[in-house]
């Protein structure tokens, strides 16, 4: 097969759209395009001659034209399988600086087939050994926050190739983990909208940082348990992974505290307006939070960013030994530990665009970050999401920053 050569996205989504006709003529002429109806089985053995997601998505980047709403483009495209609907995975992401369309472009490399715009939503057409699939990069309410979205499974290999692409893009481009409070809240939204059960429930143990699974069938006798009642079952002892959730006869979906959701049927416009939604808002606050925290020259700082565990974690000395590796473990970060005993005072440079912070445990539940000179917003969400990820943290938060150490305690030998 002869191989597209276009896989970087125009400079501008208006000189995307200006020369949207041009750029499909000339991709015409250079190559014959594979057709993305392969994704699917035939029409016969589905039963509906509808154009599928992929393709539509794609067709609209190739002519350069915008396409309709996600919500639009779903339901006039999505469709059965048999038993077996499609489904939309979406990952939510913060952008700091550039266009994350060109990011992924340039992280996926030779399985990026070819890359387009489709009015504000860059989308990439993806190939490997399992065939063509698309992925789109779609602008939301929040500025600076963005949803990838595919119709490939979650689990699927091929969406983990893309999440890979995000890891390398940092910090430019970064996921984030929602806080508990953000995770309760989807439930509670929900459930204006009728009964919210879970069938499925996947966390992680306080205790020893195992993998914890649960599931409940669908039963008259015994219902399955209400989306407080899941979470309620682990509080204290597992940290929720994530749920698969169903609303009365409404909405399936699969919710992931790393903020991202499946979209498996039912009311497209309940799980964009209120699940989506809710990712949107938590992705915003967490910009605003992480936006402009660079220290001053000749200012003391008045707040700080705190890592909020579960529990009193670090009282334990070889959870302190796991933070110092959590740190340490991350793509171009470098760390080095000033103070160790009473409290832990470590130095964190992020290398791949220079930010840096100093990181403190003087109490056993959580971290402070205070930002350097230089402190990113992906960089700083980065660190964030990478420790509440490993430690299962309750959330991230500004808090008032506590009296600064002397000289003299910084260098005092731990």
């Amino acid at each position: 097969m002869v191989r597209c050569a276009r896989v970087s996205l125009p400079a501008s989504r208006s000189e995307a759209i200006a020369r949207g006709s041009a750029l499909a003529a000339a991709d015409r002429a250079r190559c014959a395009r594979p057709h993305l109806g392969s994704l699917h089985p035939a029409v016969a053995e589905i039963g509906d001659t509808r154009e599928s997601f992929d393709d539509a998505l794609w067709a609209a980047a190739d002519e350069g034209r915008a396409p309709q709403s996600l919500r639009d483009l779903v339901q006039t495209t999505f469709r059965r399988r048999g038993n077996k609907p499609d489904q939309l995975t979406v990952a939510t992401l913060i952008a700091d600086r550039g266009e994350p369309g060109e990011r992924l472009a340039q992280a996926g490399g030779r399985y990026v087939d070819a890359a387009a715009w489709a009015g504000p939503v860059a989308v990439l057409r993806i190939n490997d050994k399992s065939g063509l699939y698309v992925v789109g990069v779609w602008p939301t309410s929040a500025e600076g926050v963005y949803h990838i979205v595919g119709t490939v499974p979650v689990t699927d290999e091929r969406w983990r190739r893309v999440e890979r692409w995000v890891a390398n893009s940092a910090p430019r481009l970064v996921p984030f983990v929602l806080n508990q409070s953000d995770f309760e809240g989807v439930g509670a939204a929900l459930a204006e909208h009728g009964r919210v059960e879970v069938s499925r429930l996947t966390a992680r143990v306080l205790s020893d940082e195992s993998s914890y699974t649960r599931g409940w069938a669908d039963g008259r006798r015994t219902p399955r348990p209400t989306y407080s009642q899941a979470l309620d079952e682990v509080e204290g002892v597992a940290s929720v992974r994530t749920l698969t959730v169903h609303v009365a006869d409404h909405l399936n979906l699969h919710l992931r505290r790393q903020a991202g959701a499946t979209y498996y049927g039912g009311d497209f416009r309940l799980f964009e307006d209120v699940v989506l939604g809710a990712l949107v808002t938590a992705a915003g606050r967490r910009k605003e939070l992480l936006s402009g925290r660079e220290r001053k020259l000749h200012v003391t700082p008045e707040r700080a960013i705190a890592v909020e565990m579960s529990s009193a974690i670090f009282a334990d000395p070889e959870a302190v030994t796991e933070l110092l590796d959590a740190l340490s473990e991350q793509r171009g970060v470098g760390i080095a530990v000033l103070h160790r005993n009473p409290y832990l005072h470590v130095a964190v440079t992020d290398y791949l665009d220079g930010s840096n912070f100093d990181a403190f445990v003087t109490l056993d539940d959580r971290v402070v970050i205070y930002p350097g000179y230089r402190a990113s917003v992906g960089a700083l969400t980065r660190l964030t999401e990478h420790l509440s990820e490993r430690f299962a943290a309750r959330e991230v938060t500004d808090v008032r920053a506590s009296t600064p150490p002397t000289k003299a305690e910084l260098f005092t030998t731990g």
